[in-house]
């Protein structure tokens, strides 16, 4: 019997990922919900019925909803306020849809007293997730390894990696290994539990500098910057003031150590062990310091 699974933030990175592993299952009928049409949603996945719905719209979330067994549900992307209204739309929506199962996609920080500007909003998501009604699985995910190569990358063109990181290390997960661990958590029945998904080692500033130095052939050293300097930092880079907020809120909960736990859940999920963080950094390095 197919039953119908429905995904939010389908055409963002995480979410092209997933619907392209649902797709080759072919099992399933397919729900791609996303802000608009402008941008391709499933590769080959013929089977995707595709759905406008900006998660500010709950009533148009709601119709997206509809008859949906199963929610694999993307954080939004937003600031961190808008970020909340956006989740309680879709939690709203998701109930009044009739949803059966919700697997939402939380951070690994989710705690309401951590210094990173989103662990609020995944902490009372989660929340209201568990006052829904709605039987749920959440994955508290650790940062995504291609979104934290950005830093080293640049590295390699500058010879330093500048980040206010102290002696804080990040269990750093591959974005393929977290749309892995979604889809299986959406095959499973809800468990109304916590998932901590996490990368198999966790790398402080050296260690992610001394990687990157072996991985690219060339001399790097790590500096490590305090808040303030980091602040000055990117605002030369010309960073915007949210994201450069949310960065050293980041960077704040990485240096209380709140992203460097390591689980073998992932392992559990999918039988394999996690995808190192040095495979990601390889496979993004520039075409002239590829071995």
């Amino acid at each position: 019997m197919r039953t119908r699974l429905a995904l939010t933030g389908a055409t963002g990175n995480v979410g092209r990922r997933i619907l392209d592993g649902l797709a080759a299952g072919g099992s399933r009928d397919l729900v791609a919900i996303s802000r608009s049409t402008s941008r391709a949603v499933g590769v080959g996945a013929a089977t995707v019925q595709r759905k406008v719905a900006d998660y500010a719209d709950r009533a148009a979330l709601t119709v997206a909803l509809d008859g949906v067994e199963t929610l694999i549900f993307i954080a939004s992307d937003d600031e961190a306020s808008s970020m909340l209204v956006h989740h309680l739309n879709v939690i709203d929506a998701a109930a009044a849809a009739r949803v059966g199962h919700v697997v939402y996609l939380s951070s690994l920080d989710a705690d309401p007293g951590s210094p990173f500007c989103y662990a609020g909003v995944h902490a009372e998501t989660e929340r209201r997730i568990a006052r829904s009604g709605i039987a749920f699985s959440i994955a508290r995910v650790s940062l995504y390894g291609e979104f934290f190569a950005q830093w080293p990358l640049a590295a390699i063109g500058t010879g330093e990696l500048r980040l206010p990181a102290a002696d804080g290390a990040i269990s750093l997960i591959s974005r393929n290994d977290v749309a892995d661990c979604l889809i299986a958590l959406a095959d499973q029945p809800a468990s109304g539990s916590v998932a901590l998904l996490t990368g198999g080692q966790a790398y402080d500033l050296d260690g992610v500098t001394e990687l990157t130095a072996q991985c690219s052939e060339t001399s790097i050293r790590a500096i490590d910057l305090s808040p303030a300097e980091y602040r000055m930092q990117v605002v030369r880079d010309g960073v915007s003031p949210w994201w450069a907020y949310a960065f050293g809120t980041m960077f704040a909960a990485i240096r209380e150590q709140r992203f460097s736990e390591v689980t073998d859940k992932v392992a559990g999920l999918l039988g394999r062990p996690p995808t190192p963080f040095r495979n990601v950094l390889e496979g993004l390095l520039p075409s002239s310091h590829r071995q």
